[in-house]
């Protein structure tokens, strides 16, 4: 092996050692944006944990709102029922009433015929 050889030998060796720095440098900056983006994402999923606790929370006062109001409109219903049962039965005694008046005057025409009968 000659000078020429070894030069050539050591300039390939040169650019084949400042590749290698080149590759290692943007490894490394790739390595910190890396890091940086699992930093940035770990706050992010952090807010996001955060976040989801209110949102469970709103949710669950949601369901016991729903709830509540879920009551309120079955003793509201109940009470619809009630009602409609009292206006049924005054309905009832108000039919019974109607017949009974009616009867009563049926019989008070009666009386006065034969009142008359017995006045003339």
């Amino acid at each position: 092996m000659d000078s020429d050889e070894v030069r050539s030998l050591a300039a390939k060796s040169a650019n084949a050692a400042k590749s290698t720095e080149q590759l290692l440098v943007k490894t490394l900056n790739a390595v910190e944006k890396g890091k940086k983006i699992t930093e940035v994402t770990g706050h992010d999923l952090e807010k996001v944990a955060g976040k989801t606790g209110l949102v469970i929370d709103s949710i669950s006062d949601i369901f016991n709102v729903s709830e509540l109001q879920n009551d309120g409109i079955q003793s509201i219903n109940s009470e619809i029922i009630h009602i409609s049962d009292s206006v049924k039965a005054n309905s009832e005694k108000a039919d019974e009433s109607a017949a009974a008046s009616q009867e009563l005057s049926s019989q008070a025409v009666l009386l006065n015929q034969r009142i008359g009968e017995y006045v003339h």
